[in-house]
């Protein structure tokens, strides 16, 4: 009985409804496709996931919602900088570093007992001890970087001086850097000393922290290398970058960037969308 029922219910007619229903509501759950066709939910399953291959996912986090016009801004910006990046450009951004390590999740991984509790993991804590970091950092592993007082804060006359001290640092006839849309980073004030001084910058699209190179490799990295290492002064962290961006190898950055030049291509290809 139960064969002649599932084959009864794998027609033409019953495939071509639930798919009509999921093309109208991705979200459709299993339940409701039953309720809607009268199927039970084993042939529904079996048409959803044998005749129309396909699979229930849960969805993923993304930066923001994103208008046509965001789109179309990110792939113009995606192919600005897939035409001028290159190893020399100075990748800029700020970044809090907490005085103690915190351990990945993946590290906390255990084998617990059916119906055991999992390890868990406290998350920061705003009142946490940190240190604010501003750095600038080329994928031939040229890097400069300043660690700011307590108290001190990144507004556009001090990015001004943190531009001002990289330019005069690297030395160089034509100064190319690449960061992100923050207030300070933007000011008007900013714009008209890069203007000024002859830097030229790479702009990074609105609504598009996945074209931060910084945080998709160094950052992440800066974090993951320090598990057992606790900050305790500013002499402390000066230290530990001065260590963590001598251990850097060009190969690997010029893998990352290889890596952010195909993803930048494939922004592209998805119009705009975040992949």
């Amino acid at each position: 009985m139960f064969r002649t029922y599932v084959h009864y219910a794998m027609t033409d007619s019953n495939v071509n409804r639930i798919r009509e229903l999921v093309q109208e509501d991705q979200t459709m759950s299993l339940s409701a496709v039953c309720a809607e066709t009268g199927l039970g939910r084993t042939s529904a399953y079996t048409i959803l996931t044998k005749d129309l291959g396909l699979r229930s996912v849960c969805a993923r986090w993304v930066p923001h919602v994103l208008t046509n016009s965001h789109k179309s801004q990110r792939v113009i910006g995606a192919q600005k900088i897939l035409d001028e990046i290159h190893g020399n450009v100075m990748v800029i951004d700020e970044k809090w570093l907490h005085a103690d390590p915190i351990t990945p999740k993946e590290n906390n991984r255990a084998w617990v007992e059916p119906g055991g509790d999992r390890p868990r993991q406290v998350r920061r804590l705003i009142a946490d001890k940190k240190f604010l970091i501003i750095v600038a950092m080329s994928f031939r592993c040229d890097s400069y970087f300043e660690v700011l007082d307590h108290g001190e804060t990144v507004n556009a006359q001090r990015y001004i001086q943190f531009l001002d001290n990289l330019k005069n640092k690297c030395r160089r006839s034509a100064l190319t850097i690449m960061h992100d849309n923050a207030r300070p980073h933007t000011a008007k004030v900013t714009e008209e000393f890069i203007a000024t001084e002859g830097i030229h910058r790479i702009p990074q699209p609105p609504y598009s922290p996945d074209m931060n190179l910084l945080d998709r490799f160094v950052f992440r990295n800066m974090e993951s290398q320090r598990i057992h290492q606790k900050l305790e002064n500013l002499e402390s962290v000066k230290g530990y970058l001065q260590d963590f961006f001598r251990k850097q190898r060009r190969s690997s950055l010029n893998n990352e960037l290889l890596n952010f030049r195909k993803e930048l291509q494939a922004i592209i290809d998805a119009a705009g969308d975040y992949l």
